[in-house]
């Protein structure tokens, strides 16, 4: 029964909203098994991971059949850890794996504000100096997750996060005006990441490319929002 398939729906949308209610949907054959895991994964149920990857084996399944990009993105967004641990046990290149648009799972967990995940990944040795794929540019705020982490609210412990692992807190992005980290959090207004980068070692001296201190970005667009 767990190997068996269904057509399962994974999106769907409304393009107009009309009497008969139409739908666009996307579609595609699902086994009961990677359902099972889809729900565990979504419900945060760590503990019942193990014995559907136990009986994947049993059954001489390859875990490119068994741990899918559904799945490990179905774990970032319920922001479970464990679960996480619990996939990367029986095969820890999920760390790596290619979530589409040259997404690593360290990006997604990040663009996502699951600090739980990210600080899992980064225990599991995800590098956080390269969480896109090797064809995708570094260099813009995009790629940057320190810079993310300093833009987003209340989020200070990923900035930790990412620091200890050798996150460079100057890191200066060509692409997007030469902003650092900084830059960023002074455009938000983020007095409070502003002053966390600084007491860990961040230099506020640092001009973009209009000749610019973190400070005057505050300033002029910070303490406006």
């Amino acid at each position: 029964m767990m190997l068996q398939a269904s057509v399962c729906i994974y999106y769907q949308s409304r393009p107009s909203h009309t009497p008969e209610d139409l739908r666009e949907v996307e579609a595609t054959r699902i086994s009961n098994l990677n359902r099972a895991l889809f729900a565990a994964a979504g419900n945060g149920q760590a503990h019942v991971i193990p014995t559907l990857l136990s009986f994947a084996t049993q059954q001489g399944m390859d875990w490119a059949e068994v741990i899918t990009r559904r799945i490990i993105m179905r774990t970032i967004q319920s922001g479970n850890a464990a679960v996480l641990r619990a996939l990367a046990s029986a095969d820890l290149s999920i760390i790596n794996f290619p979530l589409g648009h040259g997404a690593l799972p360290l990006y997604e967990a990040t663009r996502l504000r699951k600090p739980d995940v990210v600080a899992a990944l980064l225990e599991l040795s995800a590098d956080p100096l390269h969480p896109l794929g090797p064809h995708r540019e570094m260099g813009s705020f995009h790629t940057s997750l320190l810079s993310r982490a300093a833009l987003s609210g209340g989020y200070l412990d990923v900035v930790h996060l990412l620091q200890k692992r050798g996150a460079d807190l100057d890191e200066v992005l060509s692409t997007s005006h030469d902003w650092t980290p900084m830059h960023f959090a002074a455009w938000r207004g983020r007095k409070d990441a502003m002053e966390f980068l600084q007491h860990s070692g961040a230099r506020s001296d640092l001009k973009d490319s209009n000749g610019k201190r973190a400070m005057q970005v505050l300033e002029e667009h910070g303490n406006a929002r």
